[in-house]
């Protein structure tokens, strides 16, 4: 069974899925941890700040879209989609109490900002190269927002 090929338009596309849906779980956080105003606060700018991203994603596939026959391998960002699917459907399954929260979401951010990183190498594409290094440091900061709260966490003693 040989590698299954994308477009540009059909990558980016999924791309772009991958942010709304990282989006989505960031959402699900901020209400699911709503009683903490602070945490509730994070969850809502990184779940914003994921939907620009697909906004970005979005506007490059569109401004791209008559050069979109260059085959891509689906395997990277099948993979990527699926298991960020899995992953929002687990939480909402059986919501996390909020340190397995942040620390999946660190997870998640580390897998975003791999598979940035090997987006970018990619593309000889300037535009779409820059645009995911640009994600890239975005992953980053939010790596690094999610270990500061972690790292300023402390349970409810009872």
């Amino acid at each position: 069974m040989g590698t299954e090929t994308l477009t540009l338009k059909e990558y980016l596309d999924a791309c772009r899925e991958i942010e709304e849906i990282a989006s989505q779980i960031y959402h699900f956080n901020a209400e699911l941890f709503s009683d903490n105003d602070k945490v509730s606060q994070l969850w809502k700018k990184t779940a914003h700040e994921e939907e620009m991203h697909a906004l970005q994603v979005g506007l490059a596939e569109n401004s791209l879209n008559s050069r979109a026959d260059r085959p891509f391998e689906e395997f990277q960002s099948e993979s990527t989609r699926n298991l960020i699917r899995a992953l929002f459907e687990a939480i909402k399954k059986e919501p996390p109490l909020l340190e397995e929260a942040l620390r999946t979401a660190i997870a998640c951010e580390e897998m975003l900002e791999k598979f940035h990183r090997e987006i970018a190498d990619c593309f000889t594409e300037k535009e779409i190269s820059g645009l995911f290094k640009a994600l890239m440091m975005h992953d980053r900061e939010h790596m690094e927002d999610l270990e500061r709260t972690l790292t300023n966490y402390t349970p409810d003693r009872d």
